[in-house]
């Protein structure tokens, strides 16, 4: 199964940063790499990150820098954008790679997150009574040719 590479861009998120981590470790356990790329934090998020991620890099200021440049250092073919006050389900991995894998993917080899999470039922963001926080920014699968 391929490794998903999950990026996220951080500029003082220390209040939160270490709970997300953590969350991901089961996911980092079963193979796929957890990247914080950070746009210069001054209240800590770079230390509480560092034990809790596969790498943490310093990018130019700006979440589309910052993003392009966590997908510059990813191992993996398939991208995981994810804000810092994102929680995603614990098989969020398993249902990613299901959703890639049966060809649900749509313009530009991304696939809706939503789509992903949701086994193939877009659930728009606060209609399925989570909040928008439970949900993922985007998925890509390469080439990915970046964000401006």
């Amino acid at each position: 199964m391929p490794r998903l590479s999950i990026i996220i861009p951080t500029l003082n998120e220390a209040e939160g940063i270490a709970k997300l981590l953590t969350s991901l470790s089961p996911l980092r356990q079963r193979g796929h790499e957890v990247i914080v790329a950070d746009g210069g934090s001054h209240d800590g998020t770079v230390e509480l990150a560092r034990p809790l991620a596969d790498l943490v890099i310093d990018a130019p200021r700006g979440r589309a820098a910052q993003m392009n440049a966590g997908a510059a250092q990813a191992k993996s073919e398939v991208l995981l954008f994810l804000h810092a006050d994102t929680r995603l389900p614990a098989q969020a991995d398993e249902l990613i790679l299901e959703q890639l894998a049966i060809g649900d993917q749509v313009e530009g080899n991304s696939v809706d997150a939503a789509t992903a999470v949701g086994r193939n039922k877009p659930v728009p963001a606060g209609v399925s009574g989570k909040p928008k926080a439970q949900m993922p920014e985007t998925v890509a699968t390469r080439p990915y040719s970046g964000l401006s």
